[in-house]
């Protein structure tokens, strides 16, 4: 043990420290040669090294820490909304366990991944094709947990806080079409991201801008401030080509 925790002791001074592998007792590290405090012995095997949804299910400070590591340090998933997503784990850890639920579950995930691939309308039309809503509440929590999960695992660096909160606004849109039609759902979402991008629905480039934004998952107003300069340095001719090719003069919402 005495050697171990020496061993350990020289590892837990650098950054970076990953398992890559044990066989027989053996193992291979890679480090970095930036210094750090030391961490305790049970932290020899490091955050990232545990499954994500335990993670978060854990909601551990060090493990946030790790998870947030290689984002942005402007747009870094901030600690509440890490919580958040510890707690929404907490409330459907049972149900995650749940070989019925199971099925229904992994449907959801499959429906909301189809958001960052096909698009979030048609992310909206499955769900509404799909029975995922007539069942209990906690089988669409525990999907979108999961959804969170393999996210972040497919993802890490796209599930930071505009991320976050871009999954928050499409979950909230999600729980409309229990009354309400794709259309509105849509259209919902969409004013929601307009109004956050501070964006005039009434004007064409605007509207444009705004399928700019749903096609690059743009979520900050100096991010599309950016994609506005840099077609306003085109001639007139040149923009009015891009923006009727697109079809943006039909009203999007």
């Amino acid at each position: 043990m005495h050697t171990l925790r020496k061993h350990y002791t020289f590892l837990s001074r650098y950054k970076y420290v990953i398992v890559l592998g044990s066989i027989l007792g053996g193992g291979a590290f890679l480090f970095s040669t930036q210094p750090q405090r030391e961490l305790p012995l049970n932290h020899f095997i490091l955050p990232y090294q545990k499954d994500l949804c335990k993670v978060f299910l854990d909601g551990e400070y060090l493990d946030y820490l790790e998870f947030i590591q290689n984002q942005r340090t402007s747009k870094k998933l901030d600690w509440k909304q890490f919580q958040e997503i510890h707690e929404l784990g907490k409330s459907v850890s049972k149900i995650l366990e749940s070989v019925e639920a199971k099925e229904d579950i992994l449907e959801g995930v499959l429906i909301f991944q189809i958001s960052r691939t096909a698009g979030i309308e048609e992310c909206f039309y499955k769900l509404k094709e799909s029975s995922l809503l007539q069942k209990e509440d906690l089988i669409f929590k525990a999907a979108f947990f999961s959804f969170l999960v393999e996210t972040g695992k497919s993802l890490p660096e796209s599930l930071n806080k505009e991320g976050y909160l871009d999954l928050l606004r499409i979950k909230k849109a999600c729980l409309l079409l229990k009354k309400q039609s794709v259309k509105e759902a849509f259209s919902y979402y969409k004013r929601k991201l307009s109004n956050l991008l501070e964006l005039d629905m009434e004007s064409v480039l605007d509207r444009y801008l705004l399928k700019v934004a749903l096609q690059k998952r743009i979520y900050s107003k100096e991010e599309i401030e950016t994609e506005k300069k840099a077609l306003l340095q085109l001639t007139f001719d040149k923009l009015q080509q891009i923006i009727h090719d697109e079809h943006v003069v039909v009203d999007l919402l």
